[in-house]
């Protein structure tokens, strides 16, 4: 296909498309409905175009579902642009990339639930000075021998180590 027919074909299409041109009041009379408008400038309040003057306005019961469309699949004569699907990036299966994915999906909502919580005000703000007044009241806890110090890393204290 060289560039000169797609210029052709484009400018053919361009001018079938002027030619065959269709204005609101002649979609409302084929149609046999009100063409309505929806601008977000009016907060999407509908705004009537054109209303069919010689063909008899239908009612609620003789509207058939097809007949409730939008502008663009009345002009799309039943075609609609091809949405490929993104394929997925090449490092996906790879066993380094599973291995990451599957490390982090414990962690998938951790901050969106605890803003979640901060906003909706079930666990309160926890400042800065609220956190050293809490550290300062855990070890005078820890001196004072109520609460015992942790050993080691992980359940150490739950479970005694085998020497």
């Amino acid at each position: 296909m060289s560039s000169t027919y797609l210029c052709e074909a484009l400018t053919q299409a361009f001018v079938t498309g002027l030619l065959n041109q269709e204005t609101h009041q002649q979609l409302a009379e084929r149609k046999g409905l009100h063409v309505v408008e929806m601008k977000a400038s009016r907060q999407y309040f509908p705004e009537v175009i054109a209303s069919p003057i010689l063909t008899p306005l239908k009612s609620e019961e003789d509207l058939l579902p097809i007949e409730r469309l939008k502008l663009d699949d009345f002009y799309g004569e039943g075609r609609y642009p091809l949405f490929k699907e993104k394929p997925p990036p090449f490092y996906s299966k790879l066993a380094g990339h599973l291995d990451a994915e599957w490390r982090k999906w414990p962690f998938r909502n951790q901050e969106k639930v605890s803003i979640r919580l901060l906003a909706d005000g079930v666990v309160p703000r926890w400042t800065r000075t609220q956190r050293h007044e809490w550290a300062k009241r855990q070890q005078e806890l820890f001196e004072n021998g109520i609460l015992q110090i942790p050993k080691g890393i992980g359940l150490s204290h739950v479970v005694d180590k085998k020497e």
